[in-house]
């Protein structure tokens, strides 16, 4: 178990960085709007967010095998779903509604 001042400078700068890849993601959709790579960038960005709040601030390191594997999965999905929706748009849309 980590000291008080550790675990809250810990969570601080996750945080902080959680902020930053947000300013970055508005940054980018400001400045390459409707240009090709952005769903890229913007679906690696989540996918760093998403770890980030899994790991720090779920604690997902000390769950169950099953249960971290279920999460890290979720967390793959998300992202490789934006990235093909930028690639193939209409096709991965119909393919993909219900």
């Amino acid at each position: 178990m980590k000291p008080i001042r550790a675990a809250v400078a810990h969570l601080s700068f996750a945080w902080l960085s959680l902020l930053g890849l947000t300013a970055l993601s508005l940054l980018l959709g400001y400045t390459m709007h409707g240009k090709i790579g952005l769903q890229i960038l913007v679906a690696g960005l989540l996918w760093l967010k998403a770890w980030i709040v899994a790991r720090d601030f779920m604690e997902i390191g000390a769950c169950h095998a099953f249960i971290r594997r279920v999460v890290y999965g979720f967390i793959a999905v998300t992202p490789l779903c934006i990235a093909l929706l930028g690639y193939y748009g209409a096709q991965f849309a119909r393919w993909a509604c219900l």
